[in-house]
């Protein structure tokens, strides 16, 4: 896999692939499933407006609205997966774009992608980044 070595012909690899399969996986889904039956669910919007997202997701799932939902961090209860210690604290934001590398790092990725890809690639939502 001779493309996995540079970054610029990744790129080109992945627009190749892109053209043939963009949102196949997603596609088939919405395909087969009835309507309805999934629901979207973006962190960035979660974080930022935590009690509209909890209240949609609920009531994609035919559940009433709890407030303790809000003070999920508060339980009582003993949480026996790896990520117990994150439950146990409240939602925050410092996470939200933290995994962004440099840009100048991945300037020979972003390229290889072309102008279509480009437009959707990490930076796109933050113009001040990369126009």
């Amino acid at each position: 896999m001779p493309f996995g070595y540079d970054l610029g012909k990744l790129g080109c690899y992945y627009r190749a692939y892109d053209a043939l399969m963009a949102d196949a996986l997603m596609a088939h889904w919405q395909r087969v499933l009835l309507e309805g039956v999934m629901i979207e669910v973006r962190y960035e919007e979660l974080v930022e407006d935590f009690e509209s997202n909890v209240r949609r997701l609920l009531g994609h799932c035919g559940l009433d609205w709890d407030a303790r939902c809000l003070s999920f961090h508060e339980t009582t209860r003993e949480i026996g997966t790896a990520s117990a210690a994150q439950v146990c604290r409240p939602l925050y934001k410092t996470s939200v774009r933290r995994w962004l590398p440099d840009e100048a790092l991945l300037e020979p990725l972003i390229d290889g992608l072309g102008p279509a890809l480009a437009a959707r690639n990490l930076y796109s939502e933050d113009a001040s980044v990369r126009s």
